[in-house]
């Protein structure tokens, strides 16, 4: 890490990787959010393959055991940590999400952008505007994830499943 932080229970840090560097399978203790600033790696989850570019924002849960292979150039990225105790008291567990994703919502990158700055700033409303924003952040990645699985199911499912909801 070239800098971290512990802001109100939340970890944040901005770390950055060095080329062609190979993380063999691992996992984390807590579930984060991880903004690529600079180069780009990917991360393997069992048949599952996360290709994180700059601008990409990836969800990463809590436990999974993954691995990763960085790319030709040294990769810069801003962390978010999200503990199991923080989000208990926030009252969000139901909305992080379970499963790897990444997301390429300019909204999303936008929120990150955000916390990154102020991670950086040192007035006293910083740590206040993290924590809502690290909220918001997680509020819509869990929208996204809902419309995007609803996306996945045929028409014809939405509609049987809208027609069993309304009886």
């Amino acid at each position: 890490f070239i800098n971290s932080r512990l802001v109100k229970g939340l970890p944040l840090a901005e770390a950055i990787y060095a080329p062609n560097l190979k993380l063999p399978g691992h996992s984390h203790r807590h579930a984060g959010f991880c903004l690529i600033l600079q180069g780009s790696y990917n991360e393997s989850y069992g048949g599952t393959l996360l290709e994180c570019k700059p601008s990409y924002v990836k969800f990463q849960p809590a436990g999974e055991l993954h691995s990763d292979l960085y790319g030709n150039e040294s990769v810069h990225s801003f962390i978010i940590e999200l503990e199991h105790t923080w989000l208990t008291h926030m009252g969000v567990n139901s909305l992080v999400g379970n499963n790897p994703a990444v997301f390429h919502s300019s909204s999303i990158g936008w929120l990150m952008m955000k916390l990154r700055k102020e991670f950086h700033s040192t007035d006293v409303e910083a740590p206040f505007v993290i924590e809502a924003l690290v909220l918001e952040l997680i509020a819509e990645t869990s929208r996204n994830r809902a419309k995007i699985s609803k996306d996945d199911h045929p028409r014809w499912l939405r509609q049987a499943k809208e027609y069993l909801d309304e009886q």
